[in-house]
């Protein structure tokens, strides 16, 4: 897999490569990628067109494991589908939803999906 940017904006960007897949029961990928364009534009789920990972998760359940959505969401980013972007006060968002982001190798944490 091939590494690729994510960040804030132009000047914070950081080298990623996604986690090996492990494919569970349930979505490939392009049901995936069809399920987070048809949920990011719900208003009852997004702020401002942003929609948040652990949205996200919570939305998918149990038919896409953990490994699998990490996976899904670097290589969608990868492809210029979506940009994955932080959230301004991770650190003041309660643990359980830090728990649900989007945690890189790196240490970076990503809250928000954004569809091109």
């Amino acid at each position: 897999m091939r590494p690729t940017l994510v960040g804030m904006g132009p000047f914070f960007r950081t080298r990623v490569v996604a986690p090996p897949l492990v494919r569970g029961e349930g979505l490939n990928y392009d049901e995936f990628m069809a399920l987070v364009r048809e949920l990011a534009q719900r208003d009852d789920l997004t702020t401002h067109g942003l929609l948040a990972i652990p949205t996200l998760r919570r939305e998918c359940g149990p038919r896409l494991a953990r490994a699998d959505l990490d996976a899904f969401l670097v290589r969608l980013h990868d492809e210029g589908v979506i940009h994955l972007l932080s959230h301004v006060e991770f650190d003041s968002l309660p643990a359980a939803v830090q728990d649900e982001s989007l945690r890189l190798a790196s240490g970076q944490e990503l809250y928000w999906v954004r569809c091109l």
